[in-house]
């Protein structure tokens, strides 16, 4: 069974579709992160996926304490007592806001 540590964070993503390509694009910029998908359903896994990987490797270097102290967000209960195992995944909620053609929605189109 998984260990969720839910995050009590604020997390923005932009997100849009690039002409020339086709792909959708999201962008966090307090994360540092990207993230890219064909389709709205591509990106929202990517963007989970991507958020996932950074704070398992915070967490697993020890630096998940001191990233979210840095930036005033917390961990809604304790830390992993072994934070390498593979089961343990990140619950963080997340705003998307549309960039570009798709600006006012605020949710990734279908």
């Amino acid at each position: 069974m998984s260990e969720v540590l839910t995050l009590n964070a604020n997390v923005t993503w932009l997100f849009y579709k690039d002409r020339q390509s086709g792909n959708w694009i999201g962008v966090c910029e307090a994360l540092n992160l990207t993230a890219l998908g064909e389709t709205t359903q591509d990106l929202n896994q990517a963007i989970f996926e991507a958020m996932d990987a950074l704070f398992r490797d915070l967490l697993i270097e020890d630096e998940l304490e001191r990233y979210l102290y840095r930036r005033n967000w917390q961990l809604n209960g304790k830390f992993p007592v072994d934070p390498t195992a593979d089961d343990v995944r990140f619950d963080i909620p997340i705003e998307l806001i549309a960039n570009g053609a798709h600006a006012g929605t605020h949710a990734l189109p279908q």
